[in-house]
């Protein structure tokens, strides 16, 4: 995966702000849509079987607690930005 992926998808969040190392661990820890997405290009990128699996379990954990489902190989763009988020009781 590029690193321009990345820096893409922080920029559509934060602004100029999403420079900042720390701007972006903050929001991968404390930003449920960000905090998919990052787990999401990864499960996408991942070669090995090992590092599929890691960042598979990551990405399942992460759709339990937010609500999110975008399932794995679905190709998206650069720029991704989640805003609503949920969870439906029914």
């Amino acid at each position: 995966m590029k690193h321009s992926t990345y820096r893409d998808d922080f920029y559509r969040s934060e602004g100029p702000r999403s420079q900042s190392w720390l701007v972006r661990v903050r929001k991968i820890l404390f930003t449920p849509g960000c905090t998919y997405i990052y787990f999401f290009r990864h499960t996408n990128e991942a070669r090995f079987i090992v590092t599929k699996v890691f960042w598979s379990t990551l990405l399942h954990i992460t759709k339990v607690i937010t609500g999110i489902q975008i399932p794995p190989g679905t190709k998206i763009d650069r720029g991704l930005r989640i805003l609503h988020f949920g969870y439906y009781c029914g």
